[in-house]
């Protein structure tokens, strides 16, 4: 006796995506990119599902108007790296906040946050390379961490 496969509800699947494209629409929204972490604490099914529609477009599963919808938003298609996407995620914070004084436990992003105790310390040791230090001063990055709330 053969097994039947279940067959994924193709008006189900077209509302998932609906709603996930809608949700990757609202975090551009409120942090001008799309770059939305695999673990976003936020939302973690965002996260996982812009992970996917990466790695379907990769293996060309990815319909193209779906594609073209993508685009039309800024999605990156390539993974940054960790410079790379931190760069980006405090430009956010910035243009959000008027400044690059990210809390520890900034709890958008707690990555983040880290990130940006890591880079004093390291200025602090001298191991921080100076084109990252020079990269960091025109953002206005400031060394010694401020009490300030955001």
């Amino acid at each position: 006796m053969k097994q039947k496969t279940k067959q994924p509800d193709s008006l189900s699947h077209q509302f998932s995506w609906e709603q996930r494209f809608k949700e990757l629409e609202e975090f551009k929204k409120e942090y001008g990119h799309c770059n939305v972490r695999r673990r976003y604490s936020l939302n973690p099914a965002l996260g996982q599902w812009v992970s996917g529609v990466r790695k379907a477009k990769k293996h060309g599963k990815l319909a193209e108007e779906r594609v073209r919808r993508l685009d039309a938003i800024g999605i990156c298609w390539e993974r940054r790296t960790t410079w790379e996407q931190r760069i980006i995620d405090l430009k956010a914070f910035k243009n959000k906040y008027g400044h690059c004084n990210v809390p520890r436990r900034y709890q958008p992003n707690p990555a983040l946050g880290n990130w940006v105790s890591n880079l004093r310390q390291s200025k602090k040791l001298g191991t921080l390379a100076e084109e990252r230090v020079s990269c960091l001063n025109a953002l206005g990055f400031v060394w010694v961490r401020l009490k300030r709330r955001v």
